[in-house]
């Protein structure tokens, strides 16, 4: 009788953990969903909102930080745009193809006002 009570409550435990898991890997598609509909509005700072709160559910979503790249790319921060793609790709290194084009010119971009400042040293 009592290992009955002990293999129903560690069951319940563990049911109670993976409930706990599964809304939170809702959570966390929902609001990659709505920070996707906020790119194509192209309102990239919710977006990039949107996906700050994915990544603090999931660090390791390499998708979020791909999108998260996007956003930022489109709001002229090239650093944080190259840092997430160099997240993304760590993570999952299928995603390199899809944003090379984009992250090249981000470094461009942010390489560009550096050389420019060096040569007007010179």
């Amino acid at each position: 009788m009592l290992k009955s009570i002990v293999v129903c409550v560690l069951l319940g435990t563990a049911a109670s953990g993976e409930a706990k898991e599964l809304k939170a890997s809702y959570r966390e598609t929902a609001l990659d969903s709505e920070g996707i509909k906020l790119l194509a509005l192209e309102r990239y700072a919710e977006a990039a909102k949107k996906f700050d709160q994915s990544l603090r559910l999931n660090p390791k979503n390499a998708r979020a930080y791909a999108n998260r790249c996007t956003a930022r790319y489109r709001l002229q921060d090239f650093d944080g745009a190259i840092a997430d793609f160099t997240r993304a790709v760590s993570l999952s290194p299928k995603l390199k193809g899809t944003l090379a084009v984009s992250m090249s010119d981000a470094y461009y971009r942010r390489a560009l006002p550096r050389f420019l400042k060096i040569k007007s040293l010179l």
